[in-house]
């Protein structure tokens, strides 16, 4: 019940903080809607008021005056351009610079209530050699505008023709958030800068795919176009977030300072974060990452850069840029940079070469599984893997063993999620790797075996470790070891074998649990008589448990998800499992313990 009032408060905070919009209205080119043009429905809303506009797609093009140069500047409304799909199609709009680009969104009036969801844009340009700046070929944002841009598809751009343009899909100068947007197929010629996206202030940009952007010479006084994906010229010290985006199959034919992403003059101190990202056949003639004299922080983490040409980083006059828990399957990061300790060097990232999933199948296992900064956790809540796409659903637990100076070295465990996936990853040899060492285990104790070290080898090792066993570890240093696996189900069953046996057993739900609400009815019959763990004995004697504990107070008897404890029946249980049933009245009881020692 308390799990439940918890949910529906969660639920009522989420949809509260939902922006509710004024009015509505709908723009189909048939007739059919309330508007046939984009900006008619724009000029419907009244000031100081704001609306939802529906844009259907169809088979023709939105193009030409009232369709392009998009704007609601400075009439203080806020407005959600929303497209509909109707066969398959988004709304499309297209163009012609420097005619017309799609939209234009200035000022600080402008917030992330106003968002553009759901199109396609295609828009060329032929740009005069004049020096005219010419910026945001498709989407124009400046002085401080923070629109929401989102599910956008811009591509099949051809631009030419102006040394000074930046920003062939959306040139950004405000703190927008730019999410789940495709940028691809454009070509680009005499561009300054940032075919597909140039950044200046305080921009977020993730979940998006640049894919196939070209560029070539450029004639101005650079050797060459700069970040032909994504350009980034900080104007203020707003942080910029790239994070979780795909960079594939983008080039530059050029020489000089060249590079996919390109970061460069920033007096403001702007710290940049790519967090997340894969960088995969790309052919920068120049470095995937160039920095030139950034006076911030230009920080990489669980990135992967693989099948590129060229080399990873160039820095120019940077001193804060950094690398870490990011893999390359190359030997080294490039000119003037060495990458932090926990990167993964010349490694095979083993990813799908279509979804950039990392693989987990019975024959491979990426290594950027769980792999990335422990600090961070992907949606699962497992720590983060390297890359764009987290893996397949699983867990990750953490196994934290002592020294001798506590409680002797021992540590009661189970393993409630293990690798059933990858072949013999659940065998003992592989789970327990990083502590199959003389100078750090003792021995490892199962039920029915013992895995410690015999004269050169470890004894045991070959055993297939189980999800609902219990095991014992003897220490002599302390300890730790990770395990990515798949956890069992809560529903399952083991049989409990009757005197004179003592069965291992590991506790593997999630939910921690007293003693009676763990073993159910099994805990009222008698049957099951003895059960030991760790930090204390429960005991069932003259209708009742009493226990022993080595803590002081009255600490409450509970199980919690990695326990094990020793369960002892007069009669085999053929189908035990853990009950994990909330009850609204406890039914522990127990006399005052005892204390004890545990050895």
């Amino acid at each position: 019940m308390k799990k439940l009032f918890i949910i529906v408060i969660l639920i009522i905070l989420a949809v509260s903080s939902i922006f509710a919009y004024d009015t509505s209205y709908t723009v189909k080119q048939d007739g059919t809607g309330d508007y046939t043009t984009i900006q008619d429905a724009i000029d419907a809303v009244s000031n100081n008021t704001s609306a939802i506009i529906y844009v259907y797609g169809s088979t023709t093009a939105y193009t030409g005056t009232d369709n392009t140069n998009l704007t609601w500047n400075g009439s203080n409304k806020h407005i959600w351009l929303r497209g509909v799909e109707v066969n398959g199609q988004k709304p499309k709009i297209t163009g012609y610079a420097p005619v017309s680009r799609a939209l234009y969104l200035s000022g600080s009036s402008i917030n992330n209530t106003d968002r553009i969801s759901d199109f396609e844009f295609e828009f060329d340009a032929y740009l005069s050699y004049s020096t005219t700046i010419y910026n945001g070929i498709a989407i124009l944002i400046e002085n401080g505008a923070a629109p929401i841009i989102e599910d956008c598809i811009f591509s099949d751009a051809w631009i030419v023709g102006n040394n000074y343009a930046c920003g062939g899909a959306i040139f950004c100068d405000g703190p927008a958030i730019i999410r789940d947007c495709t940028i691809k197929d454009f070509y680009s010629q005499e561009m300054i800068g940032g075919t597909g996206l140039t950044i200046k202030n305080g921009t977020t940009v993730e979940n998006c795919i640049f894919e196939n952007l070209y560029s070539t010479y450029c004639a101005g006084s650079r050797t060459g176009p700069v970040g032909v994906a994504v350009y980034i010229l900080p104007s203020t010290s707003g942080d910029i977030n790239i994070k979780n985006c795909i960079f594939s199959g983008n080039e530059i034919e050029s020489l000089g300072d060249t590079g996919i992403i390109y970061i460069e003059a920033d007096t403001n101190n702007t710290d940049i974060y790519f967090t997340n990202n894969i960088f995969t056949d790309e052919t920068p003639n120049g470095s995937i990452v160039y920095c030139k004299n950034i006076t911030g922080i230009a920080s990489f983490v669980n990135c992967a850069f693989y099948d590129n040409g060229g080399s990873i980083f160039s820095i120019d006059y940077s001193n804060d840029v950094f690398a870490d828990y990011c893999l390359t399957d190359e030997s080294g990061y490039g000119y003037n940079y060495t990458p932090g300790a926990n990167c993964l060097i010349d490694t095979d990232p083993e990813l799908n070469s279509t979804t950039y999933q990392p693989i987990w199948t019975s024959t491979a296992k990426s290594p950027c599984i769980d792999s990335g900064d422990p600090t961070l956790t992907d949606n699962d809540g497992t720590r983060s893997d390297i890359g764009a796409v987290c893996a397949i659903t699983h867990k990750y637990d953490l196994i934290e063993l002592p020294d001798p100076s506590e409680d002797n070295g021992y540590k009661w465990v189970s393993f409630p999620s293990l690798d059933v996936v990858l072949d013999d990853e659940d065998i003992a040899e592989n789970v327990l790797d990083d502590v199959l060492d003389v100078t750090i285990l003792d021995e490892f104790r199962a039920e029915t075996y013992t895995i410690e070290w015999d004269i050169d080898e470890w004894l045991h090792d070959y055993e297939q470790l189980s999800r609902t066993d219990g095991y014992i570890f003897k220490m002599l240093d302390d300890a730790e070891f990770d395990i990515s696996g798949f956890k069992v189900a809560d529903n399952t069953t083991v049989t409990l074998y009757a005197d004179p046996n003592e069965n291992w057993l590991g506790y593997w739900l999630e939910e921690t649990q007293t003693l009676a609400d763990a073993f159910g009815d099994e805990w009222e019959n008698g049957n099951i008589y003895s059960i030991k763990h760790q930090d204390w004995c429960a005991f069932y004697k003259d209708g009742k448990w009493v226990y022993e504990t080595q803590q002081s107070g009255r600490p409450a008897l509970t199980l919690s998800y990695g326990d094990m404890v020793k369960v002892k029946c007069h009669n085999t249980i053929s189908s035990f499992g853990w009950d994990n049933g909330t009850p609204e009245d406890p039914r522990s009881s127990s006399a005052d313990p005892s204390y004890y020692t545990f050895t």
